[in-house]
């Protein structure tokens, strides 16, 4: 599973028309069932350094179900609404350079928020 998530990963560089999310629903919205999954997109410059990556696609699955995707703001971040679960998220920039992110799997509780950090390089995972 993990495999075919990267090779998907790797195929979505170079994707266009993303819809953006980087908005977000509040926690007045919050259902029984409902988390929200927040969180920015960096890159590294220069050693130790890191600076926020807009417009990188962020691709958010849940074993057995499809994929959800999102574009970060200007200033490297987005947030999604989504069912309290355990998912599986990287990013892409969508360029020709292929900047990817490792995948990490992250838990949403409901009516909770979890904060990520995905670091992007140059054909993670390869």
């Amino acid at each position: 599973m993990l495999w075919s998530w990267m090779v998907w990963g790797l195929v979505a560089c170079g994707a266009a028309d993303k819809d953006t999310g980087a908005g977000a629903d509040s926690a007045a919205d919050c259902a029984e069932t409902v988390g929200a999954l927040s969180g920015e997109v960096v890159e590294e410059v220069d050693v130790g350094v890191f600076e926020p990556m807009s417009g990188a696609t962020v691709m958010v699955a849940q074993g057995g179900g499809g994929v959800i995707e999102t574009l970060t703001d200007d200033e490297g971040r987005f947030r999604l609404s989504l069912e309290a679960g355990e998912y599986i998220l990287s990013a892409a920039n969508g360029d020709e350079t292929c900047f990817t992110s490792e995948p990490q799997t992250v838990t949403i509780a409901a009516c909770g928020t979890s904060e990520v950090t995905l670091e992007m390089d140059l054909w993670a995972g390869r």
